[in-house]
């Protein structure tokens, strides 16, 4: 019988993908002779398979040799991987370059501190009150001032103001005294240091103070009407206890600071007569709201 040729088609197979169609049929994984002599194609073998034999009848050899495997699952990072195997069954992959990129926007301005919430407890039931409210008039949004009314001794002003602040989250507390005739005075201002409550106090009154939006004046005062005479004589004729000129202060408020912490300096504390704290108030007040409107 006649041995027809290979087709050409066949003959073209590659040896890591098929075996020499020399062999018996039976091994061959991609063609068979029949009985009839014709051939047929029979299906192909795995891509993975790392066998392959040479075309020399009756030797084999095992060709040891990285094989090229399909990933099974798709990567998970956006960009392509290259995945391999080894014939030792190590895998790996090169990653992948990571570009970062700046996000767009506008820059980040630097937070501001929280607004101050200042508690102020005065004495006087005009003058005091109507002094300090003119702030909120005058000032930002920014800054809450409240003002509260204790005509009591400083002892139970001081107790009156630490309790508001505990009670109401400010943080700044301030009693505006006066020496003027209370006996406690010294008890107080222990209080005071201990709970933490800041004194704004004035000898005589509170009037002085007010002078030093026009003078230094260093002269003592016998009482404190005598302070609201010289006032109202030497600058303001219109000043009154229960209606006080307060436009005619406004503008001179940081010149009274000035005067307030030279006499300070130079006087003994509140027993020196005359003398005021209350510029350290003022001046707390002012510098909020020149900060504020930057």
């Amino acid at each position: 019988m006649t041995r027809r040729p290979i087709p050409r088609a066949l003959s073209s197979f590659s040896p890591l993908t098929t075996r020499a169609c020399s062999e018996p049929a039976s091994e061959s994984p991609c063609c068979a002779e029949t009985k009839s002599g014709s051939w047929r194609r029979t299906p192909r073998a795995p891509l993975n398979s790392a066998r392959s034999v040479t075309s020399s009848p009756g030797k084999e050899r095992i060709r040891n040799a990285a094989t090229l495997v399909a990933p099974t699952a798709p990567c998970p990072m956006s960009t392509p991987v290259h995945c391999w195997t080894s014939s030792s069954g190590t895998a790996g992959r090169h990653p992948p370059v990571k570009h970062h990129r700046q996000p767009k926007g506008r820059r980040r301005t630097p937070a501001r501190e929280p607004a101050p919430q200042v508690l102020i407890v005065v004495c006087g039931q005009r003058t005091e009150k109507e002094y300090f409210e003119d702030f909120k008039q005058c000032g930002t949004p920014n800054i809450s001032i409240k003002v509260k009314v204790k005509d009591k001794s400083p002892l139970k002003q001081v107790e009156y103001t630490a309790d508001l602040r505990d009670a109401g989250g400010f943080t700044q507390v301030w009693c505006v005294l006066d020496v003027d005739h209370f006996a406690n005075l010294e008890q107080a201002l222990i209080e005071a240091k201990r709970r933490r409550v800041a004194i704004a106090i004035s000898n005589p009154c509170f009037e002085y103070w007010l002078l030093l939006h026009f003078e230094d004046c260093a002269r003592p005062f016998a009482s404190p009407s005598s302070v609201k005479e010289y006032l109202q004589r030497r600058h303001v004729p219109g000043y009154d206890k229960d209606s006080p000129c307060l436009e005619a202060f406004r503008p001179r408020r940081r010149e009274a600071i000035d005067r307030g912490r030279k006499r300070e300096a130079a006087s003994d504390g509140h027993l020196c007569n005359p003398s005021t704290t209350v510029w350290r108030l003022v001046e707390l007040i002012l510098d909020e709201q020149d900060k504020r409107r930057r």
